[in-house]
């Protein structure tokens, strides 16, 4: 299988995979609805997200937030296919990063550009001590971002 047809598959597999999760969320889980997993740590909790990572932006007037994420998101995923085109034959860990980024940077966009906000439901805590929700969209931006640096760290070029 050439490099270009992994990459895109493993995108295309991430965006597929994210889509999917949250649609299942969406028909099993009531809009508000928390189902402890591990009891005191982790929770299945179906919310929507009008903002970006952590909330940013979810108070700011619909008309700006949801241009401006769309237009965030855009512009990572061509950054994202440059870096991919001008880097990405040299090595496998930077191409599974950025393969990885895009397509969970993809579900969130077409998610954003669908009903102008993401649906979340991986809720990690502990007592009452809670980190933001998130999607599994977020983990692979994350895992992109991760594999990105340890590229970096290995010497063979700067992640930007």
């Amino acid at each position: 299988m050439s490099r270009h047809l992994a990459a895109g598959s493993l995108a295309g597999g991430v965006l597929a995979a994210c889509l999917m999760v949250r649609s299942l969320v969406q028909v099993t889980i009531a809009l508000g609805q928390q189902i402890p997993v591990i009891p005191g740590l982790f929770s299945l909790w179906h919310v929507r997200n009008p903002g970006a990572a952590f909330g940013l932006f979810a108070a700011a007037p619909a008309g700006f937030r949801i241009p401006f994420l769309i237009g965030v998101a855009i512009l990572a995923l061509v950054v994202v296919t440059g870096m991919y085109l001008r880097q990405g034959h040299e090595s496998r860990s930077l191409r599974f990063g950025l393969a990885t980024l895009a397509g969970g940077a993809a579900a969130n966009l077409l998610e954003r550009v669908l009903t102008g906000e993401v649906v979340d439901y991986l809720d990690l805590y502990v007592g009452r001590y809670h980190w933001p929700t998130f999607n599994l969209a977020d983990i692979a931006i994350n895992v992109g971002v991760g594999l990105l640096l340890l590229d970096a760290w290995r010497g063979r070029r700067s992640p930007v």
